[in-house]
């Protein structure tokens, strides 16, 4: 009879677990407010202070999942070129990061900002040489951006009868 009890007291734990989740999860999306969710818990059992380890638990994770929206958004922003290094310093400012992690983001940021930075084909290279829009110097350093060396370029030069 003494293990019934234990099962029946396992279970009630597991119902009281599962009812605090429900209420902390309501006070998260807003469907009940701190107030409420203080009452609900009090009835459950649960002492004050646990009670205010969950709310501010809570309150943390909803803060924490809003900033990594925003830092969602500013990294789209700022990898598509829409803002500046300026801008998007600001914004993430706004968001009151240490300085050390706003460094950090910038910095890893720009490195996949310019690693998506788009370049002129071989082909479109040739004809804004041709219509005197570059020079052979500049042809020749974009051709070694594609990966080309010294000695496909002067292949490529001496091919398009520029030497």
């Amino acid at each position: 009879e003494a293990q019934e009890l234990t099962e029946e007291d396992e279970e009630k734990k597991r119902e009281k677990e599962a009812t605090r989740a429900a209420v902390m999860k309501a006070f998260q999306t807003n469907i009940i407010t701190e107030s409420e969710t203080r009452g609900h818990l009090e009835a459950l059992g649960y002492k004050n202070t646990a009670i205010e380890l969950y709310l501010a638990n809570a309150v943390f994770s909803v803060e924490e999942d809003i900033t990594d929206d925003r830092l969602k958004t500013i990294h789209e922003a700022f990898v598509r070129r829409i803002y500046d290094y300026t801008s998007t310093v600001a914004k993430l400012g706004e968001l009151n990061l240490p300085s050390a992690q706003v460094e950090s983001l910038m910095e890893r940021w720009t490195i996949e900002k310019d690693s998506k930075t788009s370049r002129p084909s071989k082909a479109e290279l040739f004809k804004m040489h041709g219509a005197k829009v570059i020079t052979t110097e500049i042809l020749k350093t974009e051709l070694e951006g594609h990966g080309y060396t010294d000695k496909y370029i002067d292949w490529y030069l001496k091919f398009a009868e520029i030497t």
